[in-house]
């Protein structure tokens, strides 16, 4: 990586530790012309563009962290990806597309040979629909059984929405 590119790098990386996310985004995007960015480095593309809602722009970075993954034999990881972007074309009423990516995402985590976060997110995704519909006690043993995997998992994020799920479910 050229000096210039290692220099923005890591000015990139402080701007994301201070949350600042459009200069994140912005010399991130900078590096990226100068040196392809790897995989760490496109999460905080993903998650900088997202906290500014810029979903073209976290979508694009999104098709990028996922073919490195699945190169690799990180299907876990791959998995994890295609469930967020399935899950964010949902909520921008995508559903046709979103509905492919959720079921790359479970082939890809089936594929990891062993039990990975991404198997957690899309429990709660079903958790979601029995909550959506008003059907809560239903969601109770989905949302349990994703926070458990969370937790094997030391997935703090899906524990954290497990969590949220499961109380969502037992209060209503």
């Amino acid at each position: 990586m050229k000096a210039d590119a290692a220099s923005l790098l890591e000015q990139a990386r402080r701007a994301y530790e201070r949350r600042a996310w459009a200069d994140a985004l912005e010399l991130l995007r900078t590096t990226d012309e100068l040196a392809p960015l790897g995989p760490d480095d496109l999460e905080r593309v993903l998650w900088s563009a997202a906290m500014l809602d810029r979903d073209q722009d976290s979508m694009a970075a999104g098709d990028r962290l996922f073919e490195p993954y699945v190169e690799a034999g990180r299907y876990d990881r791959a998995a994890y990806w295609a469930f967020f972007r399935g899950f964010r074309l949902l909520a921008l009423g995508e559903h046709g597309h979103a509905t492919a990516c959720i079921q790359q995402a479970q082939r890809l985590a089936d594929s990891f040979g062993r039990e990975c976060a991404a198997h957690g997110y899309l429990v709660l995704l079903a958790a979601q629909k029995e909550l959506m519909t008003g059907d809560d006690p239903a969601a109770v043993p989905m949302a349990s059984q994703a926070l458990a995997i969370g937790e094997r998992c030391c997935d703090i994020g899906l524990v954290a929405f497990a969590k949220c799920y499961l109380g969502r479910a037992l209060v209503r």
